[in-house]
């Protein structure tokens, strides 16, 4: 492939000359896909792989420059940054590819993967103890207006129903939601991959903000998940704080916590779907608004001690 041929992306020249010199002329570049918008590829080469990432927010760029490297010190295993390139409406990230995927268990039989809890837990003690200068960056929190946007992409009676529910969970979680540490925003499994030491590596981290460790753990739970993965989620990142001291949560409080941001991660997929600011698939919408309403019922009501629809 011809080095020429990259242009038809649009890609600045500083980054094809940083190819040309590093690696040569590629066989051939692969689009990526993914919920964002952001332009992803994996460029190939006879032996070696590169992954090219762009888009409107300098967010993810942000990171790799001024937090990764620290990070990666601690033990939170994070992509190699090689070049970052920043034009005014788009910003240009090159990092190390991870091509092995992590592999995802299905929901049914989720026991929560020690290694990636653990790199979590070390996420968010460091962070804690010295967070990260990006005054820009907006904590994770549930807002009034994904709710009204959730319920829409919903069946009229469902909206009905689930909306003083909602409601009543996204107050539970403004309570539980004071940014306590920096978080990932999003390590659900396939933001995942291995090194060829086995070593899982997290290598998107367009969200990374301010928030509460349960919004990552109900992430790393696959589909909805029920009140036992929960559970076991709490457990295993109790379990994975060194002696220095637990966070402040027993095993209840926590598991309450994961499942109200559980919730919130599903509302704020729908949000995105219906403003566009989210490649969700219209099969995915579909089937969480026939599965959304009772599983947000027995959310709710393991709360409040109720059974059936409130």
């Amino acid at each position: 492939m011809e080095l020429s041929l990259l242009t038809q992306h649009d890609w600045p020249q500083q980054l094809l000359t940083w190819i040309e010199k590093t690696h040569g002329a590629p066989n051939r570049a692969e689009r990526l896909a993914g919920m964002s918008l952001n332009g992803v590829w994996r460029v190939l080469f006879d032996d070696a792989s590169v992954i090219v990432k762009a888009g409107p927010s300098a967010n993810e760029s942000r990171f790799y420059e001024r937090v990764a490297p620290s990070l990666r010190a601690t033990g939170v295993a994070i992509p190699d940054l090689y070049l970052s390139h920043h034009e005014p409406e788009r910003h240009w990230l090159v990092i190390e590819d991870i091509p092995t995927p992590l592999p995802i268990p299905s929901a049914g039989d989720w026991q929560p993967d020690e290694r990636i809890v653990a790199i979590l837990a070390r996420l968010h003690a460091t962070t804690r103890a010295q967070p990260p200068n990006l005054p820009e960056r907006k904590p994770h929190r549930w807002l009034p207006e994904s709710t009204t946007a959730a319920l829409g992409c919903l069946k009229p009676d469902d909206a009905a129903a689930l909306a003083p529910l909602l409601e009543r969970l996204q107050r539970e979680s403004v309570v539980d939601g004071e940014p306590w540490c920096w978080i990932s925003g999003d390590p659900n499994p396939r933001n995942w991959g291995l090194r060829a030491d086995g070593t899982p590596v997290l290598f998107d981290w367009e969200l990374f903000g301010t928030g509460m460790p349960a919004t990552d753990l109900a992430i790393i739970v696959p589909g909805l998940g029920n009140l036992d993965a929960y559970d076991r989620a709490a457990a295993a990142y109790l379990a994975a704080w060194d002696a220095a001291g637990l966070p402040p949560w027993d095993a209840a409080t926590l598991t309450r916590q994961i499942a109200v941001a559980k919730v919130a991660t599903v509302v704020q997929l729908l949000h995105g779907h219906a403003s566009g600011s989210a490649n969700v698939g219209n099969d995915i919408v579909g089937w969480l608004a026939d599965a959304v309403p009772a599983w947000v019922h027995s959310i709710h009501d393991a709360e409040t001690g109720t059974s059936g629809s409130s």
